[in-house]
């Protein structure tokens, strides 16, 4: 058995405002699977991306599932260095031997995902194995943006989207809003009932209103928020507040993008796979079902 990290991660497009270049919309990336099945039907050399460092990537398998919510993506990236065939050392007993690879050949890396769409969630959340020598998030995002900017020259369609990941801290939430330099948005789900307090007082007229509102809360440009979401934290924390998720989004000291969300605290982050004996792979079907066990308990 050997313990396979997960990242969590959510997939989202960011459309430029054609009258300022500052400005754009942020959505989940719905058309997914349609890029992943366009990529998947190309011939298995057209599916190539290279990368940096003399390596390569292509998706591999691919598996689409779907129901009256959902749509349940799982799939597998290959990746191997190339350019790269020094002698063999054996551990055993130190003997040295050629190596039989061609210069154009490399080991095959496996990089196994899951992607949800989800509807009742208005998200598209990832869940990749994280691999030291597989593909990274930078490696999806660059294979994305490659084959859908080729395939709409084919199509002869164009647009300005562009593919971007939010990362999904799965440590305890307090501790993962410390590591974030800035909020720039936060929102807070309440319960409706909070309407009919004293404050609002809307209480007769909830009855079309849905059980729960989400209040958005924004920051003025180059200001953080950060403090404010410490309070509504505190507020969550001690319950009877009516506040049942918190969901924040900033910039960590690196300037990636974070989102922390009270629902996604405390998830499971490994899977107990099995590795082959003789070639040190680990369990690919094991990885996609724990994958699929994870992204579908979100």
């Amino acid at each position: 058995m050997e313990k396979v990290k997960v990242l969590y991660n959510t997939l989202v497009t960011y459309q430029r405002s054609k009258s300022n270049t500052n400005e754009g919309r942020i959505s989940p990336f719905y058309e997914v699977d349609k890029l992943l099945l366009k990529i998947k039907n190309k011939a298995k050399l057209n599916r190539f991306f290279e990368l940096e460092g003399r390596k390569f990537m292509f998706i591999e398998t691919l598996i689409i599932e779907k129901n009256e919510n959902d749509t349940l993506i799982t799939g597998m990236f290959k990746s191997a260095r190339y350019q790269f065939r020094p002698k063999l050392i054996n551990k055993t007993n130190g003997n040295e031997r050629d190596n039989p690879k061609l210069i154009s050949e490399g080991d095959i890396i496996k990089t196994h995902f899951a992607i949800l769409i989800s509807k009742t969630h208005d998200e598209v959340f990832q869940l990749l194995e994280y691999n030291y020598f597989g593909v990274t998030m930078k490696n999806f995002i660059d294979y994305f943006y490659y084959f859908n900017k080729q395939i709409l020259k084919d199509e002869e369609k164009k647009n300005n989207l562009i593919f971007q990941y939010n990362i999904i801290p799965k440590d305890n939430f307090i501790e993962a809003l410390r590591t974030i330099k800035s909020v720039k948005l936060a929102e807070v789900t309440i319960d409706k009932q909070f309407l009919g307090n004293d404050a609002l007082n809307f209480s007769n007229r909830l009855v079309s209103v849905k059980k729960e509102l989400k209040l958005t809360i924004s920051s003025n440009p180059r200001e953080s928020i950060k403090e404010v979401t410490v309070d509504l934290f505190n507020k969550y924390n001690i319950g009877h507040s009516g506040i049942s998720k918190i969901r924040i989004k900033g910039k960590d000291e690196s300037n990636n993008d974070i989102l922390l969300d009270t629902s996604f605290m405390n998830k499971m982050e490994f899977l107990n796979i099995d590795k082959n004996l003789l070639t040190g792979e680990l369990n690919s079907v094991q990885i996609l079902d724990g994958l699929k066990r994870l992204i579908t308990s979100l």
